[in-house]
């Protein structure tokens, strides 16, 4: 039990937006094999995905305890049903993440740090995305 005086510790995680799927920057990829637009969000720091998208993944949905919270940019909160681990592919390449499962309006929010971490130069004149090895979009 905490102490009166203390409170607990959530930490928040951001979302910086939720599309309609009409605008944003998408990346086209496969999750666990199953084709995927992906959005890319410059403003998260957590890679989310729709629940009704992760039903259809062969992975299981973890309990994530209430202590973290997703907020977007106004604000808003983002309630969590769970976290599961999955297989991202671009072109030959793939790389093993866990994602937040939510409820949201794109399927899958891709973080900018997942794209730094694998060193993916998102190319806004040329409209692609190239990793160190191969042109993606």
């Amino acid at each position: 039990m905490l102490p009166i005086d203390k409170k607990p510790h959530f930490e928040v995680l951001q979302i910086s937006s939720r599309s309609d799927g009409k605008n944003g920057v998408f990346i086209e990829a496969f999750v666990n094999e199953i084709p995927c637009r992906m959005i890319v969000d410059t403003g998260a720091n957590v890679i989310i995905t729709r629940q009704e998208f992760a039903q259809h993944l062969d992975g299981k949905i973890l309990w994530t305890p209430p202590c973290i919270t997703l907020q977007t940019v106004t604000g808003d909160k983002i309630q969590i049903i769970g976290k599961m681990n999955i297989k991202i592919r671009f072109g030959n390449a793939s790389y093993d993440h866990s994602v937040y499962v939510v409820e949201t309006a794109d399927n899958f929010i891709l973080e900018l740090d997942f794209l730094k971490k694998y060193n993916f130069i998102l190319d806004f004149k040329e409209n692609s995305l190239n990793s160190v090895s191969e042109e993606v979009t």
